[in-house]
This record gives C-alpha cells, sequence and structure tokens, in this order.
C-alpha cells in the first residue's frame, strides 16, 4: 500500500483495470478540454494524467517518445520543418530537437493549462524543448490548423490523448482526420 494510502485505478475496459500507488499529488483540476492531474507514482515516478489515462511517467516515458518520433526522422532523408499535434509534455518536441538538421518544429496542441502546468510541475519530459527557439508553440485544434494551413511538413507526428468520446482528441482519430494529415 502507498504511504497515504492513496490509489489511482485506470481502467482499460469495462471488466479491467490497473491500479497504482500514488506518493503524492502534485496537481489535480479540470481545464477547458479535460481533467488533469500530475501525481507521483510510487512505481513510477511523476507522471501526466488526462482524463483518467496515464499520458507519460519520468520512469518509461522514453521509451513511448522515442519510438514514436525517431522511425519517422530517420525514414525522412532531410527532414528540416516537422509538425507535432499534441505531445503537451513537451517530450516529443524534445526528440524532434535531437536531430540536427531540423530547422523548424510547429507543435500545436489545444490545452494551454497541460503545457502550463506541465512546464510548472514536469520540466524533466522537456528538457527545455519549450525554450529551443527552433519550437514554435501553437494553441490551437490541430485539425482546425491543418484544415487552415497551406503549409507542408516533412514528417509529421501524431502525440494525442485516447480518443475519449467528447475528449480533446475525439475527431483526430477518423479517415478524414488521416486524408488532411496526407495532404500536409
Amino acid at each position: 500500500m502507498s504511504k497515504e494510502g492513496t490509489w489511482f485505478i485506470e481502467f482499460n475496459t469495462p471488466f479491467s483495470y490497473h491500479v497504482r500507488g500514488i506518493r503524492r499529488v502534485l496537481y489535480s483540476g479540470v481545464t477547458k478540454y479535460q481533467r488533469i492531474a500530475i501525481v507521483e507514482f510510487e512505481d513510477l515516478g511523476k507522471a501526466l494524467v488526462l482524463d483518467g489515462k496515464i499520458q507519460s511517467s519520468l520512469y518509461d516515458e522514453f521509451v513511448y517518445h522515442e519510438s514514436l518520433v525517431h522511425p519517422a526522422m530517420i525514414t525522412h532523408p532531410h527532414p528540416r520543418k516537422v509538425l507535432i499535434l499534441g505531445g503537451g509534455e513537451g517530450a516529443t518536441a524534445r526528440e524532434v530537437l535531437k536531430h540536427r538538421g531540423v530547422e523548424e518544429v510547429i507543435m500545436v496542441d489545444i490545452d494551454d493549462e497541460v503545457i502550463r502546468l506541465v512546464k510548472e510541475y514536469l520540466p524533466e519530459m522537456s528538457q527545455g524543448a519549450f525554450d529551443n527557439p527552433k519550437l514554435k508553440l501553437i494553441l490551437q485544434d490541430g485539425r482546425k490548423f491543418l484544415e487552415e494551413s497551406r503549409d507542408r511538413y516533412d514528417v509529421i507526428v501524431l502525440d494525442l490523448t485516447d480518443p475519449l468520446e467528447g475528449g480533446p482528441s475525439y475527431l483526430l482519430y477518423t479517415i478524414e482526420f488521416y486524408s488532411i494529415v496526407k495532404d500536409s
């Protein structure tokens, strides 16, 4: 049992869940778009939780973010202009910025409150990416941004929340959305 006796239950299906002990809650609240918690788990360290789903933890976030970014980046011969949709904790941008040839990274995230809180409570995840002059942060819906943009990108990385009905990423898991991405 965790020291405070506090538990986090993440439901995977209607019939299964995973339980983790929480050492402490650093922040818990609701933004315009979603519920957010930044907690320190007994086994995973600090973590970002959105709408009851663990997004990433300090213990193992590198596995997700490296696997998400580097295959696309090394497949492109010269990725100079990269678009990230989502990625609020800044770790996706951190990984993209490791590629020396990258000249511009546009990160579009809908929830400015998540970014503000991550900068305050989880700066270890971005490791300074938010301060990199190559990064341009745009606070907007990713789908709307792509629909209105005429820009083309060498690589587009989607680091989105789960497609929970009514959640901020729900409409980013559609054939129509991927058609928009393909044309960008």
